[in-house]
């Protein structure tokens, strides 16, 4: 009796086995494989610079008698922005004339005498000398009188301005900045690297945080002669057109240089990948079972990755709940991410 009770026991306990519903697989988001362009290209972050800039400076002391422009203005090429009081330069311009008056009188005396044998050459030298000096005299007083007017070497925008009427400057102290914003220069630098990609002439992607979701256009017109030895980068410069005005130098722009790209390219999230022995991998959907598939990589752009070998567009790959499952496992996909994959398979609706 005990025996039989045993094995009825033993009978009972391996058939509740068979009652109990088989375990569910795991939950996981999806995504359906996808094709699209995908861009290979370098990126920085640079400044905006003015096309042309300068700080105007005397060259000589003195005190501002008129200011010939509007801060912030626009001023043409030539316009005097400031000017010094020149009464003591006029003064000494005429000086200058009237000590030349009387030195030309005594050359023109002098070589009549010298003529009639009344006096030697070297008296005749040396009053054409004195001549000579009071020339270069003059000349001199009136590039003085010519400096106390302080014009626009170019056409540009005047920023804001550091003296008034009647202040007293100092020979190289700064008055105002003027800079030419119909174009802005764009700085910056990129590795080593890339320098086989790049060239003069290509187009240069710009966005600017202070207008977010705008996209500028600008070209590459200049690289440095040199890499720097401490960052392993190359100078270059673009030109932006700026016709509104609206691009300020010291401006923080970020650089995209589009070097290629590549259409029908198959796409997967990055958040899919599985890295492992410097391999990658992502897991595929079939009947129900995650599949380990090994791919090979592309190029990467913004949350997603190119893959060049090892999928197929259309393909179910998991993109999320990765450290749940494992090669084989059964897996349960969410409906959200169901209706998500589907969604991401349609072509995008066109634009009305």
């Amino acid at each position: 009796m005990m025996t039989l009770s045993g094995v009825a026991a033993c009978s009972r306990s391996d058939a509740e086995p068979a009652k109990r519903t088989a375990p569910a697989g795991a939950s996981v988001e999806v995504a359906e494989v996808r094709t699209g362009a995908v861009e290979r290209r370098w990126s920085a972050v640079g400044s905006l610079k003015a096309n042309e800039s300068v700080i105007v400076r005397p060259e000589i002391a003195g005190r501002i008698s008129r200011i010939g422009f509007e801060e912030g203005q626009r001023v043409n090429r030539g316009v005097a922005l400031f000017e010094l009081d020149d009464s003591v330069f006029l003064a000494e311009v005429a000086r200058a004339q009237a000590n030349l008056v009387l030195s030309g009188s005594n050359a023109k005396r002098s070589k009549e005498l010298f003529e009639r044998g009344l006096i030697s050459a070297a008296d005749r030298d040396s009053v054409r000398a004195a001549q000579e000096l009071d020339e270069a005299s003059l000349r001199l007083a009136r590039a003085q009188a010519a400096k106390t007017v302080l014009v626009a070497p170019f056409a540009g925008n005047a920023g804001l301005r550091g003296a008034a009427v009647g202040d007293y400057v100092n020979p190289g102290q700064d008055l105002v900045v003027l800079e030419d914003l119909d174009r802005v220069k764009l700085e910056f630098r990129l590795p080593e690297l890339a320098m086989p990609d790049i060239e003069v002439g290509q187009s240069v992607e710009v966005n600017l945080d202070a207008y977010p979701g705008e996209t500028f256009k600008a070209q590459l017109y200049a690289l440095d002669s040199r890499v720097a030895d401490d960052t392993r980068s190359i100078g270059a410069r673009a030109l932006l057109d700026n016709p509104d005005g609206r691009l300020r130098p010291g401006m923080f722009a970020r650089v995209n240089l589009v070097v290629s790209r590549k259409e029908n390219a198959l796409l997967i999230p990055e958040q899919a990948l599985l890295a492992r022995g410097g391999k990658s991998f992502v897991y595929t959907i079939d009947q129900g079972k995650a599949v380990e598939t090994e791919v090979q990589l592309g190029q990467r752009q913004p949350g997603q990755v190119e893959i060049l070998k090892g999928l197929s567009a259309g393909q179910v790959i998991v993109t999320s709940g990765l450290q749940r499952i494992g090669n084989g496992a059964a897996v349960k996909t969410a409906p959200k991410a169901q209706d998500a994959a589907r969604e991401s398979a349609k072509p995008p609706a066109a634009a009305s």
